[in-house]
């Protein structure tokens, strides 16, 4: 892991071979992170809320932030970027004013506004979704492996900054 990392941010779990028990590890760690009602998660004193909307016994989200689709429609296939940083995602959302984090809202296609958190230098996204009650939800989180996905945060990124400026 590069040294010029920021202090708050962990190291990547080690989850190579993957086998069936990595799915167990990282969940402990996503509901450690965001389903212990002890423990609550804020982005901009706003909390982070999490469905319990199930799909083979975990959220579905659990899924969006280790998994990759390969197909809309069909299975999903374990993504072991995204899977070893699921300690990231909290720490990045905590830690969205830090210099090194690119935070912005971006309006999508479908009308929905989603903030995107972006640890731009490690490749790694956290997507919010604002809830109509106030509250926050996580969309997706993951480790950006393409160039033409860092063109596409890229040019949200300053499609933001313009429209913020106006």
């Amino acid at each position: 892991m590069n040294k010029n990392k920021p202090r708050w941010l962990p190291d990547p779990l080690a989850l190579e071979p993957w086998n069936i028990d990595t799915y167990t590890q990282i969940y402990i760690i996503f509901c450690r992170d965001f389903k212990d009602i002890n423990k609550k998660v804020y982005f901009k004193n706003e909390r982070i809320i999490i469905f319990n909307r199930l799909l083979d016994g975990k959220e579905e989200v659990f899924w969006h932030i280790t998994d990759k689709e390969s197909h809309p429609y069909s299975e999903r296939y374990p993504d072991i970027r995204r899977a070893e940083r699921i300690n990231w995602i909290k720490p990045i959302i905590e830690n969205y004013a830090d210099p090194e984090i690119k935070c912005f809202d971006y309006l999508e296609g479908n009308g929905k506004t989603r903030t995107y958190i972006w640890l731009e230098k490690f490749d790694f996204v956290v997507i919010l979704e604002k809830l109509p009650k106030g509250n926050y939800t996580i969309i997706t989180a993951f480790y950006i492996d393409y160039e033409n996905k860092r063109r596409e945060l890229r040019k949200k990124f300053d499609i933001s900054i313009i429209k913020s400026s106006k």
